[in-house]
């Protein structure tokens, strides 16, 4: 919950959340906070993968937004030896901007923050660069959502996806949508929903 004053903010403002946490207004909206955003990137984006976090692998974080769930990724990936390399596609320089603001509850959040160099990040529109990234182990699309961003969730953009997805590799996906869900098999990938507490989401699976 924010202050009465988040009525006369402007996109890009950080303003303070009742449990001390900070977050930022974006496209008329604001970003959920830490105390929210970390558990939704963990169980969204993070234990569905966990199989494929081993060696050396290559994650596509679209929608990185402040950088919450590459934190996420970085410190599992320290506690279980593997080596990652994350590119991270943001369309908006305000959401990206906000992560020297924001504070998140995982041990590498000071070093997205600062830049790290196994972390590049491009400010861009996914859906006109997804195609020129190389080849990916998993890809995380966590964009606002399927009314705010459909092309994000598109079955042509998703079958872009697929075409940069290495094969046992995955796609995680930020909502349970049947409509998601239909365009995620269209694209040719196996898919699953899980249920949290609040929200479904989706794992599409390159077999």
């Amino acid at each position: 919950m924010m202050s009465d004053d988040s009525f006369f903010l402007r996109d890009g403002d950080v303003v303070d959340c009742v449990d001390g946490s900070k977050t930022v207004l974006v496209d008329g909206m604001f970003l959920v906070p830490p105390s929210i955003g970390a558990k939704h990137c963990i169980d969204v984006h993070v234990t569905p993968i966990l199989s494929l976090l081993k060696g050396n692998v290559r994650i596509l974080d679209i929608g990185f937004g402040a950088g919450w769930t590459a934190s996420a990724l970085l410190d599992e990936c320290q506690k279980k030896n593997c080596i990652v390399e994350i590119v991270g596609v943001e369309k908006s320089a305000e959401v990206y901007s906000s992560r020297k603001n924001l504070i998140a509850p995982f041990v590498s959040h000071k070093s997205i923050r600062d830049g790290v160099s196994n972390v590049r990040i491009i400010i861009d529109d996914a859906t006109k660069i997804v195609g020129t990234l190389g080849m990916f182990d998993s890809i995380l699309l966590d964009g606002w959502n399927e009314q705010k961003t459909p092309n994000l969730y598109s079955e042509d953009f998703l079958k872009k996806c697929f075409s940069i997805l290495k094969n046992g590799g995955a796609i995680t996906v930020n909502t349970g949508s049947w409509n998601v869900e239909e365009n995620l098999i269209k694209a040719g990938l196996k898919v699953e929903t899980i249920q949290h507490q609040y929200i479904e989401s989706l794992v599409g699976w390159k077999k």
